[in-house]
């Protein structure tokens, strides 16, 4: 057993990490405070802020270190009796510092942010006080839940104590990740929007860019690290039987933990610091021409006007500079130009704004967008032919991306160990839809009504960025409740980005052309279904009971995440057209069905068609999901009955399911050129019902007869739903997006309801799971109403249009009604 103080082998490692990060870490806050202070002359609550932050950061670096003394990071063996108290005190103390450590530091950056923003730049200033709200209050609660883990307290550093009441503090840690990430990213693309507005050329834009987000991606970096390890030590917590808080046997593994704990604190300080050193930077290069020119023995002349920009620690006169900060002294050579965009006052001439370019045109973003041929936007309802296309075709690739990621929650849902049994698998498919049959038809309509399509795209991309990072600690935890609340935000992002989208292509575009342009988007999404399913039986969750496996998937989530973000900032800056609802009221024409009229004397015929179109879109997407719900439960019971197996195992049948409902919609897309919609949709209820009676009706002696059965009538059932949506939102005009709102909460409330009727029949009936059909078969046959009414009802049909061999398709030439 050692008798050296001095720590060894891990501990060692961790002496060393601390130390150098820490040293690190003090080095930038003083020069960040000769910056501020000294150059500047200019400081505060950022500066204040940074300096609590330190303190923080020596508290904890300095228990982390001293706990290295006393065996953190040695095996149980070579830990002294004597050491064990003071060991774990110490890293009490530690994890007690940790939260409001990193906190404080980025209560630093978002007060540094709003130093800059200075009431002008909207977007800057208004995130950065709610993040700094969000960060605050985060910060304390998990400070007090670390501080108070145990009960009693003196549990987490007192052995004697038996049978304590605690939560181990690597799972609260887990608990923190969304927060800790998603916080660290909404500071990194805060400033992004702002500063790539400043008029500057290209490579001083891109250093300006690289000194805010630099620091911040360091953080990032390092809590992914940190993050990791959290994800060991959680997993040694399950394998092992380990007294709660903690055990000697488990420092060895905790070592690791508290040194990147450590790192990522002081490694947030030295990205802090970061965006205040240019004033630095530039004053010591001046001093170093200056001791060169002496050097050279320059003419007393220019060594008196180098002393004089010694003393101001700029080339201009100071008055010229009534504000500096590190970003505007960057380059003082470019303050002028910097300080009129980023701290505009209220003195600007009224003149100089009138004449002056919008901010969009001004910016990159405008050049960029133009070079790919958007030139900017206006309302979509104008859009004809090749517009309406290159615009159709982006929110084309954001549907791809839902069926992408979607199915491949689904997929890692079915197989993960937290998932035990079947009842648990239809609770998170009702998760996943539930929150987007409740929230979305009330946040989306007000989203799409008050701040329009982009804003509501952005806001869907953040929700699925959000849920995603949620699934990282359900999934280390094993938490089904966890997973319970990923799935609502990412069903309800996705929800909200599946009826913005719709309503989107709906609009963009000619009318008589509405229905193709959602089939073919919503075709596009079943294929990126598709690669979802592929990529998922053979790249990531296979074999994910594996505890080390499990750490590969959530590295997958936070990809996702960090693409969500990538590709927001994408739809930032790419002008999408808009459809207010002055323009939507303003054009009549876009009405196929006259509001004034009533059916039976009473009704407004807009409505009941809106009204009978939930209703289809209720019950098609209720037995849609119902079927791929218990398709496999179907060939597992004739499988069983008939001795025989199918063709396709389960997650290759959904695959090609997917693949076939994508075929589909393109097909029938082509046949809406020919044949009126409505007559479509009535033959693929048809279909729909004909389907579920054979499965009720008929006597299998083989699994591979409903089988293909179920791939034969695929075609003319994945379309179903998208159709009745089309219709349903083609001519709403001023109420097309309440339509949505409607239809999108009636779609995602069948596949939350429906698949427990059917499962309550198949317990039931267990003798027979053909017999649940029933349920299927009586939904078609109500959603059968819409159709029927648009084919019989004289009110609901469109008026007459010109044939499609007379213009070109997707042409303006023509209006959309006779």
């Amino acid at each position: 057993m050692p008798t050296s103080r001095f720590p060894t082998d891990r501990s060692k490692s961790v002496f060393i990490g601390v130390l150098v990060t820490f040293i690190l870490s003090t080095l930038f806050v003083v020069s960040r405070l000769v910056s501020r202070f000294r150059i500047v002359k200019r400081h505060g609550w950022e500066d204040y802020t940074i300096i609590v932050a330190w303190i923080l950061a020596f508290g904890l670096s300095f228990t982390v270190a001293f706990s290295t003394f006393k065996g953190l990071g040695l095996p149980e063996e070579d830990i002294l009796l004597e050491w064990v108290d003071p060991l774990l005190e110490a890293r009490y103390a530690a994890i007690v510092l940790f939260n409001p450590a990193l906190n404080v530091t980025k209560a630093s950056i978002l007060l540094l942010y709003i130093d800059i923003a200075r009431r002008q730049q909207a977007f800057l200033y208004i995130g950065s006080y709610v993040t700094l709200t969000v960060v605050l209050i985060g910060g304390i609660n998990f400070t007090f839940l670390t501080a108070l883990q145990c009960r009693p307290v003196q549990a987490v550093y007192d052995l004697t104590i038996k049978y304590p009441s605690c939560i181990p503090i690597e799972i609260i840690d887990l608990a923190t990740v969304p927060f800790n990430v998603a916080t660290g990213i909404v500071i990194l693309i805060l400033p992004i929007p702002v500063l790539t507005t400043l008029r500057l050329p290209l490579g001083q834009k891109t250093i300006v860019l690289l000194i805010f987000v630099l620091g911040v991606i360091l953080i990032i970096v390092v809590d992914v690290v940190r993050i990791y390890y959290l994800q060991l030590a959680a997993i040694q917590l399950r394998q092992f039987n380990i007294r709660p808080p903690v055990s000697p046997e488990f420092l060895h593994t905790a070592g690791l933990t508290a040194l990147w704990s450590t790192v990522e604190v002081n490694m947030t300080i030295v990205g802090a610091c970061i965006p205040t050193l240019p004033p630095l930077i530039k004053w010591l290069k001046l001093v170093l021409d200056r001791s060169r020119e002496n050097s050279n023995s320059q003419v007393l002349s220019s060594s008196s006007r180098q002393d004089g920009e010694t003393e101001t620690g700029s080339r201009y006169p100071i008055e010229l500079y009534p504000y500096q900060s590190g970003i505007t002294s960057l380059r003082a050579d470019y303050q002028e130009q910097l300080q009129p965009q980023i701290y505009a006052t209220s003195t600007r001439p009224a003149l100089e704004t009138e004449e002056a370019l919008s901010l969009y045109q001004r910016s990159d973003v405008f050049a960029f967008s133009r070079s790919i041929g958007f030139e900017g936007s206006r309302s979509m309802l104008d859009m004809r032919g090749s517009e309406s296309v290159k615009y159709c075709a982006l929110v084309d690739i954001l549907l791809f991306l839902e069926g992408f990621i979607i199915v491949m929650l689904f997929s890692v849902n079915g197989s993960m160990p937290v998932v035990k049994n079947e009842t648990q698998a239809i609770g998170i498919n009702s998760a996943t839809y539930g929150g987007g049959a409740c929230i979305v038809p009330f946040l989306g309509y007000w989203l799409l009504r008050h701040v329009g399509f982009k804003a509501t795209f952005l806001t869907a991309l953040a929700g699925i960025c959000m849920g995603t990072l949620i699934f990282w600690p359900s999934g280390a935890l094993g938490s089904y409740p966890g997973f319970i609340v990923a799935n609502v935000f990412v069903g309800t992002a996705i929800t909200l980005l599946d009826m913005s989208s719709v309503a989107f292509l709906t609009l963009c575009g000619p009318t008589q052309y509405a229905e193709i342009r959602v089939l073919i988007g919503l075709g596009v999404g079943y294929c990126g279904s598709t690669l979802g399913l592929l990529l998922s039986k053979e790249v990531f969750f296979t074999h994910v009971a594996n505890a080390r496996r499990l750490i590969y998937i959530q590295w997958t989530y936070l990809a996702v995440a960090l693409s969500m973000v990538l590709l927001g900032l994408f739809y930032y800056y790419m002008p999408l057209p808009e459809a207010t609802d002055e323009d939507l009221q303003g054009r009549d024409n876009r009405l196929w069905i006259r509001p004034s009229d009533r059916f039976f004397g009473k009704l407004p015929i807009i409505f009941t068609t809106l009204a009978l179109s939930a209703l289809a879109e209720f019950c098609s997407t209720a037995s849609l999901s119902s079927i791929r719900t218990f398709v496999g439960t179907l060939l597992e019971s004739v499988s069983t009955s008939t001795h025989t197996s199918p063709r396709l195992t389960t997650l290759n049948l959904n695959i090609v399911l997917s693949a076939i409902f994508g075929g589909s919609h393109f097909v029938l897309s082509f046949l809406c050129l020919v044949i009126p919609p409505r007559i479509l949709l009535l033959l693929l209820f048809a279909c729909g019902i004909t389907f579920s009676a054979l499965i009720i009706w008929l006597d299998f002696s083989s699994a591979r007869t409903p089988e293909s059965i179920l791939l034969s009538f695929a075609i003319p059932l994945g379309p179903t739903p998208s159709l009745i949506y089309a219709l349903g939102l083609r001519g709403m005009g001023s109420w097309t997006k309440f339509g949505a709102s409607v239809l999108e909460g009636s779609g995602n409330l069948g596949p939350t309801i429906y698949p427990w009727v059917v499962w309550a029949l198949v317990r039931a009936h267990s003798d027979s799971v053909q017999f649940s059909f029933y349920a299927i078969f009586a939904a078609l046959v109500v959603g059968t109403v819409f159709p029927l009414f648009l084919n019989l009802v004289r009110a609901a049909l469109p008026r007459t249009r010109y044939p499609i061999w007379s213009t070109g398709i997707l042409s303006g030439s023509h209006p959309a009604h006779s």
